[in-house]
């Protein structure tokens, strides 16, 4: 099964990065894989999953201006991170660790979601720009080398 990235679209790759960070909370939530901060296997599977869908969608846009790869790639990150926002703030209603930090008030909880949002949003725009730039040197078409023009006689 050959899957055809010319016909996924942004919102395709934005979803397909949404669900994964959905599956992630979920299973956290569950308690099937370890809070998010911990080193595992199973949270290391999830960013390189994610590493990955960010960095076809550079490649897969690699034909979009810089500004606008990086706008995707930190949209597309922002919005998975606000469903761990949301894992967050179930995890602190059910009492369950999902960041695996304690942040004893909402005012630290709050510095936390910001500084991690920032940082989510400016692995976004890195991979997306490291994927269109690879797009870029690879998928290039070659300009066509002008051919000398033979003299005329006359």
């Amino acid at each position: 099964m050959c899957i055809d990235m010319k016909k996924l679209g942004f919102v395709h790759f934005a979803l397909i990065v949404v669900l994964l960070s959905l599956l992630r909370v979920l299973l956290v939530l569950a308690g099937f894989i370890p809070p998010l901060s911990e080193m595992s296997l199973w949270n290391t599977i999830f960013f390189i999953l994610t590493f990955i869908v960010i960095f076809a969608m550079g490649w897969r846009f690699y034909e979009d201006r810089w500004f606008d790869s990086a706008y995707k790639g930190a949209v597309t990150m922002a919005a998975a991170f606000l469903v761990v926002v949301a894992g967050l703030l179930i995890g602190r209603i059910l009492g369950k660790q999902v960041l695996g930090l304690s942040i004893p008030t909402n005012f630290a909880l709050f510095i936390v979601v910001v500084l991690n949002l920032l940082v989510y949003m400016l692995m976004g725009i890195v991979l997306v720009l490291v994927g269109a730039f690879f797009g870029r040197m690879f998928k290039r078409k070659k300009k066509e080398k002008a051919k000398p023009k033979g003299r005329i006689a006359g």
